[in-house]
């Protein structure tokens, strides 16, 4: 099963692990964990706003997507700075 989501979220540094059999690095391994993982609450949360918009279309569910902004922050490792540009760009608070 690693095998898979190695294949599928492996990072770009690390093309050549696990070729012909070859180790993957703990620190590889350590990553498309992480970014399985934070695709797999991102996924979770975007059903509960969809599912709250569906039972009532004026739901407020901001909360629910700044989860989701902090956990794409999380993925890709941003800064505090890269994040300010990030939220003064969309007119949103940072966090």
């Amino acid at each position: 099963m690693l095998k898979l989501y190695y294949r599928k979220y492996r990072p770009e540094d690390y093309l050549s692990e696990g070729v012909n059999g070859g180790q993957y690095s703990s620190r590889s391994i350590q990553q498309v964990l992480k970014v399985v993982c934070k695709k797999a609450e991102i996924t979770s949360i975007v059903d509960q706003i969809l599912t709250a918009k569906k039972a009532n279309p004026q739901a407020d569910t901001t909360a629910l997507e700044k989860q989701i902004d902090t956990l794409v922050y999380q993925l890709y490792d941003l800064t505090e700075a890269e994040i300010a540009i990030i939220e003064n760009s969309t007119n949103k608070t940072p966090k």
